[in-house]
C-alpha cells in the first residue's frame, strides 16, 4: 500500500527543426496505479460465511468502490476502484482467501471520507 504511486509521463515533443526532444518537466502529477489486495474472509459456519460474503458483495464488489484505511496510518485512506478478483479460494476450514485487483484513480486524494465525517461532526459538539 505503501509503495509510491508513478508520476504521470511528462510532455514531450520531437520537431524536425530542432536536435532531440523537448521535455516539458515542470509540475510533475502522479497517475493511476493498481495493486493487488489479498483478503482472508473467516466464518465460524458456512451460513456465517455466506452472510458476510454476501455483505462484502453488496457494499464492495457490487458499488465498485472500496476505501482502506489501516490502523497504522488512520489519517490516509486509500480510494480504489474494484476492477477484478485475480483469485478466489472457496470456504474451507472457516476461511476463504481473495486476491482482489483495484486501482486508486488519484494517488493524491488520501484523505478518509468517514475521517472528514467524524472530525466534523466532532468540531461541532
Amino acid at each position: 500500500m505503501r509503495k509510491p504511486a508513478p508520476n504521470k509521463p511528462f510532455i514531450e515533443s520531437k520537431r524536425r527543426t530542432q536536435h532531440g526532444k523537448s521535455v516539458i518537466r515542470n509540475n510533475p502529477k502522479k497517475d493511476e496505479r493498481d495493486l493487488v489486495l489479498p483478503i482472508n474472509m473467516t466464518a465460524s459456519s458456512e451460513s456465517d460465511f455466506l452472510t458476510k460474503y454476501d455483505l462484502f458483495v453488496s457494499e464492495v464488489l457490487d458499488t465498485g468502490f472500496v476505501e482502506i484505511v489501516t490502523s497504522s496510518q488512520p489519517t490516509v485512506a486509500y480510494k480504489c476502484e474494484y476492477k477484478d478478483c485475480q483469485q478466489y479460494q472457496e470456504f474451507m476450514q472457516g476461511m476463504a482467501k481473495f486476491m482482489l485487483l483495484l486501482t486508486e484513480t488519484n494517488p493524491k486524494d488520501r484523505i478518509p471520507t468517514v475521517y472528514n465525517q467524524n472530525s466534523q461532526s466532532q468540531g461541532n459538539t
